[in-house]
C-alpha cells in the first residue's frame, strides 16, 4: 500500500504500484496524485506537503527550491519574484522590506542595499532619494543639513562644508555667496562691513582696509576716493577735506604746498600768491608784504627791491616818484659901496650852488 506521507500515491486504490512525487511536488491522499507546489514554496520531493520560503525567497510554481532575493531588492507579495527597493528606502541581504533611510544625512538611489551617507557641503533632499550640494551662502560640516553662513563677514560658494571669512578690504556680497572689494572712499579693516572714510583729509582706493590721509599739499575729493594737489598760490595741511586754503598776502605756494613760502623785504605777493616780485625803484616793502608803499616826503629809494627809504640828502628833496632828489640854492648879497650909491642884490639859483642877481634901483 503506498504511504502518501513519503509522496507516495496511487492512481489505482489498494494497489501496491506507487508513483513517487518528486521535488516541486506533493502527494495529495485526496486526489490520489502529485500536485505542483504553488509560488513562495517548494519541494525537495518525498512529502505530502510544499514547504514554505523563507521571508527574503521567492520561488515559482513546482519549485525545488527557494532563491533569496539579492540585497537592495525584496520579494513580491505573490512571492515569485523579486522587486527594487524604491529610492529613498535600502534592502540589505536577508530583508524582507525595504527599509527608509531616515537617520540624519541618509539617501539611497533605487535598488540600494544600504543608505548612503551626505557627504560635507552637502544634505539629503527632503525624499533622500539624493544628495545636493548646499546652496551658496550655506555650508553643511557633515552631510546633514546645510546651515546658512550668517556670522560676521561669512560668506560661502556652493558645495562649502564650512563658511569663508572675508578679507579686509572685502565684505561679504548680500547673498553671502561670495566676497566682494569695499568701494573708494570706504574701508573694512575685518572683512565684514565696509566704513566710510569720515575722518578730516581722509580717502581710499577700492579694496582698502584703511583710510589713507592727504598728505600735506593735496586736499581730499567730495567722494573720498582720491587726492588732488592744491594749486599753486594755496595750500593745504592735510587735514583739510575738500579743498586748499589760499596763501596770505606776502606768502606765496608753487602748488603742492603744505605751507605759504614768506616774501622776503624788498618785494611783494602777487595777485595770485604764486611768486614774489620786486619792488621798483621808489617803493618800499618789508617781510610778508602784498604791497610796495612810496617814500614819505622827503625819502627816496633810488634802486629796487629795497626794504627802506633814504632821507634825502641836505639842500635836496625827493622828486616824480621819490626815486631821485633835486638840489635848492638860495643866497642874499648886500654890498655897501662908497660914491654913486648903495646896491641890494639878491640871489636865487638852482643847482648846487647859488647865483646872485643884483637889484636894480633907481
Amino acid at each position: 500500500m503506498c504511504n502518501s506521507i513519503d509522496g507516495e500515491v496511487s492512481t489505482n486504490p489498494g494497489s501496491s504500484k506507487c508513483e513517487f512525487c518528486g521535488p516541486g511536488f506533493r502527494s495529495d491522499s485526496t486526489s490520489n496524485s502529485c500536485v505542483k507546489c504553488l509560488k513562495s514554496t517548494y519541494s525537495n520531493g518525498g512529502s505530502d506537503s510544499c514547504m514554505p520560503c523563507n521571508d527574503n525567497e521567492i520561488s515559482p510554481n513546482q519549485a525545488k527550491f527557494c532563491t533569496p532575493c539579492d540585497p537592495g531588492t525584496v520579494p513580491t507579495a505573490e512571492g515569485n519574484e523579486c522587486r527594487n527597493c524604491p529610492a529613498g528606502t535600502h534592502a540589505p541581504f536577508g530583508s524582507s522590506n525595504c527599509l527608509a533611510c531616515n537617520l540624519p544625512g541618509e539617501f539611497s538611489a533605487v535598488k540600494a542595499p544600504f543608505c548612503s551617507k551626505a557627504l560635507p557641503g552637502s544634505e539629503p533632499n527632503l525624499q533622500r532619494t539624493e544628495s545636493s550640494p548646499c546652496p551658496a551662502g550655506s555650508k553643511s560640516e557633515s552631510g546633514l543639513n546645510c546651515t546658512i553662513c550668517d556670522g560676521p563677514g561669512e560668506f560661502s560658494p556652493e558645495g562649502a562644508s564650512v563658511c569663508s571669512k572675508a578679507l579686509p578690504g572685502s565684505r561679504p556680497n548680500q547673498q553671502r555667496t561670495g566676497p566682494q572689494f569695499c568701494p573708494a572712499g570706504t574701508k573694512s579693516e575685518s572683512g565684514e562691513e565696509c566704513a566710510v572714510c569720515s575722518g578730516g583729509g581722509e580717502y581710499s582706493h577700492e579694496g582698502a582696509s584703511s583710510c589713507n590721509t592727504a598728505l600735506p599739499g593735496s586736499f581730499v575729493n567730495s567722494l573720498k576716493t582720491d587726492t588732488t594737489f592744491c594749486p599753486p598760490g594755496r595750500y593745504s595741511s592735510g587735514a583739510v577735506i575738500t579743498s586748499c586754503e589760499n596763501c596770505d598776502g606776502g606768502f606765496i605756494s608753487g602748488g603742492g604746498r603744505g605751507y605759504c613760502t614768506i616774501c622776503e623785504a624788498g618785494k611783494k605777493s602777487n595777485e595770485f600768491h604764486t611768486e614774489c616780485v620786486t619792488c621798483p625803484p621808489g617803493k618800499f616793502s618789508g617781510t610778508a608784504s602784498s604791497e610796495c608803499s612810496s617814500c614819505e616826503m622827503g625819502k627816496f629809494v633810488g634802486k629796487s627791491g629795497q626794504e627802506n627809504c633814504e632821507f634825502c640828502p641836505v639842500n635836496k628833496k625827493s622828486m616824480g616818484d621819490f626815486n631821485e632828489v633835486s638840489g635848492v640854492g638860495v643866497g642874499v648879497g648886500v654890498g655897501v659901496g662908497v660914491g654913486v650909491g648903495v646896491g641890494v642884490g639878491v640871489g636865487v639859483g638852482v643847482g648846487d650852488e647859488a647865483r646872485e642877481k643884483p637889484l636894480q634901483t633907481n
